[in-house]
Parts: structure tokens; sequence; C-alpha cells
């Protein structure tokens, strides 16, 4: 399942995620989700919210989801991703960022842990009914707007 999850997680491989889906068990999963705290989202509904998000890369973070070494496997899956074109496009070189990004035919979201010299955070941002290309081209650069206002208020 180590594989699995890699695939699921650095290439967002949606059939490495069904078949993880299916060992696990929808309801084991939301009712993990929900014990996280994650109570508006729903792996059926495939639907979920940004505090939602934001809450689960804070916990994961912060090691109250997982053991340290199976958090520093996901963080590392997460920082190493085929898709770099989006949060870790916005920050500058050399700033790590451990996300995940969620694609349909009119949405384009990312959301991870930007690793900003001592003091990491975590951004969230989603799209819904979005044209697929512009929200492409433009979340990098709301993404290096964010970054600064937030490097110059820390």
């Amino acid at each position: 399942m180590g594989e699995l999850a890699e695939r699921a997680l650095s290439q967002s491989d949606n059939q490495a995620w069904q078949v993880l889906e299916n060992e696990i068990g929808e309801a084991r999963i939301n009712s993990l989700m929900f014990d996280w705290g994650m109570t508006d989202t729903s792996i059926e509904d495939n639907t979920t919210t940004a505090e939602d998000i934001n809450l689960f890369f804070t916990k994961l973070y912060q090691g109250k989801i997982l053991s340290a070494e199976y958090k520093e496997k996901m963080l590392s899956d997460l920082t190493n991703t085929i898709y770099e074109t989006e949060i870790p496009a916005g920050v500058p070189e050399g700033i790590r960022v451990a996300h995940k990004v969620g694609y349909l035919e009119d949405v384009v979201s990312d959301a991870g842990i930007i690793y900003f010299p001592g003091n990491p955070y975590v951004l969230v941002i989603m799209s819904d009914q979005t044209n697929f290309e512009e929200a492409k081209r433009n979340l990098p650069e709301i993404v290096n707007e964010l970054y600064w206002i937030i490097a110059d208020s820390i």
C-alpha cells in the first residue's frame, strides 16, 4: 500500500487512490477525517472546504495524524510531486512546498505547507466553476503576491 499512497500523493494518481480507497473503505476514511475535525469533507460526495484542508495540513505538520516516520514520508511525497506549476511556482526557488493539487474539469486547487524560513504556514487555494487554463496561469501569481504579503508581516 505504500507505493500506492506515494503515487496518489506525488502523482495525483486517481487509480492508485481508488485501490487505496477500496482497501481502506470510504466509511473508515470518513471516520478518520471526522476524528481529525474535518467535518465538512465527504469522500462519497467528493466535497471539502478550505477550512478542512487547512486543518488537515496543520495537523499533519504538527504530527497529530501520523507517527513521525510516516509523517516525514508523506511530507516527502507531497514535496516531490509531478505538479509544481501552482503553489511551488509562486514561491521563491529553494522554498520547500509540501502540497496536493486537485483538478477537475472546472476546478483548479492546490493546498499545502510553505516552509517559510523559521515560520512554515499552510496555504489553501480552491476554485470552482473556473476556466481551467486561466486558473492554472493565475494561481502562481496569486501565491507569489500572498507569499510576499506574508513575508512582510512576519
